[in-house]
Parts: structure tokens; sequence; C-alpha cells
């Protein structure tokens, strides 16, 4: 949830953080991206269309030390979570980003603001093509975690969602695999 991620980020500086990542997963708006697939950016693009660098030699660095596939583009931040297709393509033609997420540009916004390196790491968990099912996206909450009890409470409701959301948590599986091995490869920062 970008507030969340503003704040502990903020905190994060006040403390004397020297730098910023936003890792995780997205959302695919470049349909040619599968899910599991990173994306390190090079700008974040804001709902309000301001573009936000990341840091060059950061890039670089994870880039170098990353084994498999990865491209390297802008992502857009969005306050709310994009669930259709068809949204996913406007994004995708009105900016050019090839992935979508809540938090980078919260995060991009204080390391900004702070004059600070930053960098980000997204992993695709549902591709351009796919929905969000609706069930899903009922059981986040406002702190941005998913409530297990309310997306089955959700899914009850609608049952016909089922193959849709067993597909999606295969999909975010292989994005928090892609996660794990660029943790795996010794990431770290000076």
């Amino acid at each position: 949830h970008p507030d969340r991620a503003a704040e502990g980020d903020q905190q994060r500086v006040d403390s004397g953080a020297t730098g910023l990542v936003s890792f995780g997963v997205g959302g695919g708006l470049d349909p040619s991206l599968p899910p599991g697939f990173l994306v390190v950016a090079t700008m974040v693009i804001t709902p309000e269309g301001e573009k936000i660098g990341t840091d060059t030699a950061w890039r670089n660095h994870i880039v170098e030390l990353t084994p498999g596939p990865l491209t390297i583009a802008e992502i857009a931040g969005s306050d709310h979570v994009i669930t259709s297709p068809r949204a996913k393509s406007d994004l995708f033609e009105a900016t050019g980003a090839v992935a979508v997420d809540m938090e980078s540009h919260a995060v991009a916004r204080v390391a900004s603001k702070a004059g600070l390196p930053f960098l980000v790491l997204r992993a695709i968990a549902d591709p351009a093509h796919r929905a969000v099912p609706t069930s899903a996206v009922g059981g986040l909450g406002p702190d941005g975690h998913t409530r297990t009890l309310a997306v089955l409470g959700n899914l009850l409701l609608r049952p016909w969602e089922l193959p849709d959301l067993l597909r999606l948590s295969r999909d975010m599986r292989k994005g928090l695999r892609t996660l794990r091995r660029v943790a795996d490869s010794g990431l770290s920062f000076s």
C-alpha cells in the first residue's frame, strides 16, 4: 500500500538510511512478460505522471549480480490495484511502463525528497492478459496485507473465481521464487 510504504521509508530515512529499495511483486503491463519475470526499473512513473529515475550504479550492480532473465525498463505506480487486462493495456499504452505496483512510487517520492539513491526490483505476479479475481482484491486489507479469511469469504460468494484464484496463487509463487533468487545472489549496495 502506498501510504504504508511512504511512512515506513520516511522512518528509515529519519533513522539514517542512505538509500531505499522497493522489492516485491507487481502486475505485468507488457504482454510479453510472463509470471516470475524480473523487472529492474529505470524509473518510476507516478499516478500523476511524474518520472523519478532510479540510481544507475545500483541498477547496473543488480543486473551484474542477478542470474536469470530480467528486463530493465520503466514501471508505473498506482494508488489502487489494476485488475483488468483492459486497464493494464491502457496503462501500458499511456505510460510505456512494463509493470505496475502500489509501493514503488511512494518509495521514489521519499528517496527523491531526501536526495537518496533508490532502486526498484519487481517480479511479475499477474501478467498483462490476466484479470485479478474480485475475491482476491476484496481480501486486501487497508494495510496492503492479504486477509485469507476475507478471500475465502469472498470466494464463497463467487465460487466461479476459484480457477482464477488458483492461477493467481501459482503466478504469485513464481514471482516470489524470482525474488528469492535475487536475494540469494548476494544483493548488497554501497
